[in-house]
């Protein structure tokens, strides 16, 4: 689940399985997933995902 990948991604490590996350539409989502290396998202706003992205 999102919830959980986003609030405990130390717990997923471990695994060394890439971590892709769907309905991440927020900003707040998008940027704490590209901190955190989640090897990936699906969102409705891929422009916006890709403005984040590029400025962090």
């Amino acid at each position: 689940k999102k919830k959980y990948v986003l609030k405990y991604p130390e717990l997923l490590a471990p695994d060394h399985r890439p971590i892709r996350l769907w309905g991440i539409d927020s900003e707040t989502d998008m940027r704490y997933a590209f901190q955190h290396n989640i090897a990936g998202i699906f969102t409705d706003f891929p422009e916006k995902a890709r403005h984040i992205r590029q400025h962090l």
